[in-house]
Parts: C-alpha cells; sequence; structure tokens
C-alpha cells in the first residue's frame, strides 16, 4: 500500500491525477473506502443555493514543489493525466525511461481550490433534503463524504533514475514531440537529467473531504475523513474513479 504523502499537509493524496476533481463533489464508501465520484452537493441537495468555491489560490507552503519518488510505470500514467495517454506509453517507448527503476515527479506552482468548511455545516443545517430511494439509505449510513478541497498544477518535473540511483539523461527533443504542442518541455539549469513539463490545463493529485453525518433528514454536521492513496489499478490515467484515494477510518496500514 502506498503512502499518503500528503498527509503532513492535511490532504489525502490521488496516487493517479485527474482532471475532473472539485469542492463540493460527492464521494461514495463502497467497502470501506470513499473511492467513487457519484455526483455533488447539487445534485444530492436539488434546489439549494450554490456553496461558494474559492478557485486558484496559491498554496505558499508546497508551491516550492512536491516530489514522489514512483515506480516507472505509475510515473508515466503521471504524466499521461496531464498529457494524454499516448504521451506515458510512448516516453515508456522511445526515450531512456524505460530503463528507469523509478521516477520522482515535482508538483510546482500549486494552487488549491476549496469551499469553507464551516460553511459547509451550516449549509447543512439549512438545506432541504429532497432525496429518497437509495441515494437516501446511503445518506444515513454515512456513505457519502464531500469535497472541501483540491491541490491543482498544470507543471510538474520528472527525473528518472536507474536501481544505483544514478539519474538518466533525457532527450529534450524527443520528448518535446511526444507531448502535445499546446505543452512546454524544458531543463533546469541546461542539465537534460531534469525535465519540467508546463501543461495548459491543471491535473488534480490531493484532497480534502468530509463524511456527511444524517439521520433522517437531520443533519449532525459533518466528520474529516482521511486514509492512503489506493495502489496503481486504474488503466487509464483519467479513467473517472479508480484513481481516488482510499479512505480508511481507523484502519492499521496494510502490510
Amino acid at each position: 500500500m502506498a503512502e499518503n504523502w500528503l498527509k503532513d499537509y492535511g490532504f489525502t493524496a490521488l496516487q493517479l491525477p485527474r482532471r475532473n476533481l472539485n469542492p463540493a463533489d460527492v464521494l461514495y464508501r463502497g467497502n470501506g473506502a470513499f473511492d467513487t465520484r457519484v455526483g455533488t452537493l447539487g445534485e444530492l441537495f436539488p434546489g439549494a443555493t450554490a456553496l461558494d468555491v474559492a478557485e486558484g489560490e496559491p498554496v505558499a507552503d508546497i508551491t516550492r514543489s512536491v516530489t514522489k519518488k514512483v515506480e516507472v510505470g505509475l510515473g508515466l500514467r503521471i504524466l499521461g493525466a496531464l498529457f494524454g495517454g499516448g504521451a506515458s506509453s510512448k516516453l515508456g517507448a522511445d526515450t531512456d525511461v524505460k530503463h528507469a527503476k523509478t521516477v520522482s515527479v515535482t508538483y510546482e506552482n500549486v494552487s488549491h481550490d476549496s469551499l469553507s468548511v464551516l460553511a459547509l455545516q451550516s449549509w447543512l443545517e439549512r438545506v432541504q433534503v429532497n432525496t429518497a430511494g437509495q441515494t437516501m439509505v446511503w445518506l444515513n449510513q454515512g456513505r457519502l463524504a464531500a469535497v472541501t478541497g483540491v491541490l491543482r498544477t498544470a507543471d510538474l518535473s520528472i527525473v528518472a533514475e536507474r536501481d544505483n540511483g544514478v539519474a538518466i539523461d533525457l532527450s529534450v527533443p524527443e520528448i518535446q514531440g511526444i507531448v502535445s504542442a499546446s505543452a512546454k518541455v524544458s531543463t533546469d539549469s541546461g542539465s537534460s537529467a531534469k525535465i519540467t513539463f508546463n501543461g495548459t490545463q491543471p491535473i488534480a493529485f490531493g484532497f480534502q473531504a468530509f463524511k456527511l453525518l444524517f439521520d433522517g433528514n437531520v443533519s449532525f454536521g459533518i466528520e474529516q475523513i482521511r486514509g492512503r492513496p489506493l495502489g496503481n489499478t486504474a488503466d487509464q490515467a483519467w479513467s473517472p474513479d479508480e484513481e481516488l484515494s482510499e479512505l480508511e477510518e481507523g484502519m492499521p496500514p496494510k502490510d
């Protein structure tokens, strides 16, 4: 089981970044994990006034970059989330990345989209519960949670390393020809060992969420959920649900 490397920042990591995760999204807990996006708060409580979401707030304490070492296959899929699945497969086949053991992925120029937790709690006390059937059962069973914060970036760097920790020089012209024309590829201080990608559409790589506590149609507040990221189970970097982090409350780490 992978480590939740954003735990010290109060976030849960998405092991595979994704585009379609936003504050006010609703997650469903299946087998002990809030691992499926099922809709939004607006869909869960139709007719309620939408909550205000603050977008693009700089996150000063991690804008300097957060580096996560990942197995090379997962590192390529992270690039695929930013530039397209074809780019990740070609990077593995056509460049020296295929000789790497690990890839260090650095998230830079990070921004934070969020909604106020206090505003969410007050909003839940006022909304009219119009849902019924299975959705109402889920709500009363504590199986639904609201996303309150998402970390995003359109800029990341990679360093590919062999077994002995030596960085592999990567071909910038070759990589530039693989990624989309709208993306920029550059090197760090003239070294081709570290390649920086600048995309046009930010990806989400970390989030916060709170479980919705209801009895009947009465709100009893919210409770933050924490957890560890899912293993590498998704076939595509942008598959809709599987890359969400595993959120298991009160359970010891798995071996």
